[in-house]
């Protein structure tokens, strides 16, 4: 790219006084700048480069301090010759983004989640695509600063619960709302000594990005327990993880950040149990729905539902919530049910309604919005751009899956909980359709949907089948749904759903003395149908091991 110009010097102070000199090209304009070392990175711009690269190098705060920039080894210089603030406020968010993907840098950047980023401005696709591309081309294959393929960090579990990510207009707002709500409520607290305590309650469905919304917000609240001016200066925020595989992922978020903290991101029990924390100032609770509503020895919680206990240990609590993903009877809750414990507390409520992960149009997202209703409704207009397909066989939406994972990576083949499981990966547990392949194996370091090939222990999870418990909250490119024997159709264009076919036995423990019990049954099968059918973002196909509802779709969308 002729007009990219990308030149990486000593940090010293002899180079960054050759800006006015022998580099002059980067002087007095606005460019992108990495600081870096072997293990560590802070991405900047800038419009007088020689000034602001002598205030890093000259700032020597405690090595703890994110702000921290005098000891690093070298800066990458970053000019286009149409480069505006505008420009360089994106891609420097970008770049972060990816270097967090990436995983090879400890990054000490602060958020750069402001108006100005997210929105837009004069030519902002040329410089999100043509121009970042040739940037990263740079970088990788003559400064040797990166080694992914941004293909690959774009399907990482990490870059895509970023909380540096350019939000949404709708999840921007939002975020703006709750960072206001919070500056006055501790205002309050400082200034009135109000003791009351506060719960924010964000809702949305299944792909409208309520989690990173989270990711930004926590972070946020990091960045402003640093800042004097702010009114959260020292206080103290966790951020409390129900479903395994994800506080994997903020886990792995935390090794690369250095404002985040590892202790201070907790499964709910931990949170709960752990005596040392008497009341934290702001406790984030991503996926409420996963909350235990009651008493589970399994997991050495006491109480009466963990819900109320977080709430007793947080000055505020931040609650996403969505009734629709409810997949336990000990983590039983419906909308009625959490309002009526929050109703006790200062409560606000914002709502999430925009679909972001899948492409496939308002049409189809209805259509399956419908079927996981139990509704059966004539075809949909589909996007082009978006394959949906229904299988004969479950073999050849295996073999297809597998084809769309070698070109696209993130592709995955799920079911309904209609399979015995058995802890032993040896073991083929799904059966159906010409396929015998076993449950997911979820022992990895790495995410179940990230695994490939170069797993060291069990290479890549393309030959296995998801459940609810592995893709809950994380997006695939491709996702094969097997619809197991408890999806049945009774003819009348409506599904049947036959209870006793389910083989998740703890999914409704505790049901037998609710008089309740089978509508209840239904509504957790059909909440786990809604989460699979919703984790594709370019694609999703369906086989139905049930002959009449196979025959129903086949009948509706034609055979593959």
């Amino acid at each position: 790219m002729k007009d990219l110009l990308i030149k990486t010097i000593p940090f010293t102070k002899e180079e960054i006084d050759k800006i006015r000199t022998h580099y002059i090209e980067f002087n007095d304009y606005p460019i992108i700048y990495i600081l870096h070392k072997q293990t560590e990175a802070y991405i900047g711009e800038s419009v007088n480069a020689f000034n602001r690269l002598h205030s890093h190098r000259l700032n020597r705060h405690n090595k703890i301090n994110s702000k921290n920039r005098h000891d690093f080894e070298k800066i990458t210089l970053i000019k286009h010759e149409k480069f505006n603030q505008s420009a360089t406020f994106n891609l420097e968010t970008k770049l972060i983004n990816y270097f967090l993907g990436e995983e090879k840098y400890k990054l000490r950047n602060v958020s750069q989640t402001t108006s100005s980023v997210v929105h837009n401005y004069y030519e902002k696709e040329f410089y999100n695509t043509g121009v970042f591309i040739g940037i990263w081309d740079v970088l990788k294959n003559i400064e040797n600063i990166v080694e992914k393929d941004l293909f690959l960090i774009e399907n990482s579990d990490v870059f895509k619960l970023s909380p540096f990510k350019q939000l949404k207009d709708e999840q921007f707002d939002l975020y703006q709302k709750v960072t206001q709500e919070l500056e006055q409520h501790f205002h309050n607290i400082k200034h009135n000594n109000l003791e009351e305590k506060k719960v924010i309650l964000i809702k949305g469905s299944a792909g409208v990005g309520k989690s990173v919304v989270l990711s930004s917000l926590y972070y946020k609240t990091l960045e402003m327990s640093k800042d004097k001016n702010s009114n959260l200066y020292k206080t103290t925020s966790y951020i409390l993880i129900n479903h395994k595989e994800a506080l994997k992922t903020f886990h792995n978020i935390a090794s690369n950040l250095s404002l985040m903290e590892k202790n201070k991101i907790l499964r709910p029990t931990s949170f709960i149990n752990n005596k040392k924390i008497d009341c934290a100032d702001v406790v984030f609770i991503d996926e409420a729905h996963l909350l235990l509503s009651s008493s589970d020895k399994y997991t050495k919680y006491h109480g009466n539902n963990h819900l109320e206990d977080i709430i007793k240990k947080s000055k505020v609590t931040i609650v996403i919530f969505d009734p629709k993903q409810v997949t336990k009877y000990k983590a039983y809750w419906n909308l009625q049910g959490v309002k009526s414990i929050l109703s006790n507390y200062k409560l606000s409520e914002h709502e999430l309604s925009n679909q972001l992960r899948m492409e496939a149009g308002d049409q189809l997202i209805d259509w399956i919005d419908k079927f996981t209703k139990k509704k059966l409704l004539a075809k949909p207009f589909i996007r082009p751009s978006y394959e949906f397909k229904i299988f004969r066989d479950a073999s050849k939406m295996h073999e297809l899956i597998k084809q769309k994972n070698k070109k696209y990576r993130l592709s995955r083949l799920v079911s309904t909980f209609d399979f015995v499981y058995k802890e032993n990966e040896c073991i083929k547990n799904i059966k159906t359709g010409g396929i015998d392949l076993s449950w997911n194996i979820t022992d990895s370091s790495t995410t179940w949907a990230q695994r490939e090939d170069d797993d060291p222990t069990y290479g890549s999870s393309v030959n296995e089948v998801g459940s609810i418990y592995t893709v809950q909250g994380f997006d695939l490119n491709y996702v094969g749904v097997i619809l197991g024997p408890s999806i049945s159709y009774d003819k009348k264009d409506k599904l049947l759903i036959i209870c006793e076919n389910y083989k998740d036995t703890e999914a409704f423990k505790g049901l037998s003395s609710n008089p309740r019990a089978t509508k209840i049954k239904e509504e957790i099968i059909l909440n786990s149908l809604n989460i699979l059918m919703k984790r594709g973002i370019k694609g999703l196909y369906l086989y139905a091991h049930d002959e009449k509802l196979r025959n129903k779709l086949l009948e509706i969308f034609g055979e593959e």
